[in-house]
């Protein structure tokens, strides 16, 4: 196994005990997006070559964690923030 793998185990390890501890699972959700845009970074260093797909991958999944992380802090300290699917979540539920 490779070193990054064996560390990202024990990241989620010490993530998942703490939030044991505490009794709050949640918290752990915080991470996930931040680690989808660590591991992505990792790849993208270590791939080699430059392309331009790569890049538009590295944007593209680093925008997209960012804003997972965000919306679920945000859900975490029970901020709610007005979607504009709203309209069509309550309309799919009536």
């Amino acid at each position: 196994m490779s070193t990054l793998f064996i560390q990202a185990l024990y990241i989620i390890f010490i993530l998942v005990t703490l939030s044991a501890n505490i009794k709050n699972v949640r918290i752990v959700d915080l991470f996930w997006g931040i680690g989808f845009v660590i591991v992505n970074t990792v790849y993208f260093y270590n791939s080699g070559e430059l392309f331009q797909h790569k890049i538009l991958l590295l944007t593209l999944v680093t925008l997209w964690g960012f804003c997972l992380s965000i919306n679920l802090a945000w859900r975490n300290l029970g901020i709610r923030f007005k979607s504009q699917l709203a309209h069509f979540e309550i309309s799919i539920i009536i």
